[in-house]
């Protein structure tokens, strides 16, 4: 996973193909054929319940978020809602 999030995180600005990830990252030959191989979704979607456990719990203070949009190999960064009663920073 960390492999995985990593390639995503320093291929931001790119648009990153499943095929990609799975030659890349996943260590898939190169006649992987996404259509019939569902190794990359089945690790994208790990990965997008992973963040989101780890921001529901020891990550939930963390100024930042990544996730993993549905239906996107890309990761996005946004800021973390305020907490009730604490001030949002500027």
């Amino acid at each position: 996973m960390r492999e995985l999030l990593l390639y995503l995180w320093q291929n931001r600005e790119s648009e990153v193909s499943e095929y990609q990830l799975g030659v890349d990252v996943l260590g898939r030959r190169q006649d992987f054929d996404p259509k019939l191989d569902a190794t990359v979704r089945v690790n994208i979607a790990r990965l997008r319940q992973r963040l989101h456990l780890y921001y529901d719990s020891e990550g939930k203070h963390d100024s930042v978020r990544l996730s993993i949009p549905t239906g996107s190999y890309r990761v996005a960064c946004t800021s973390a809602p305020a907490a009730e009663g604490q001030p949002a920073e500027p």
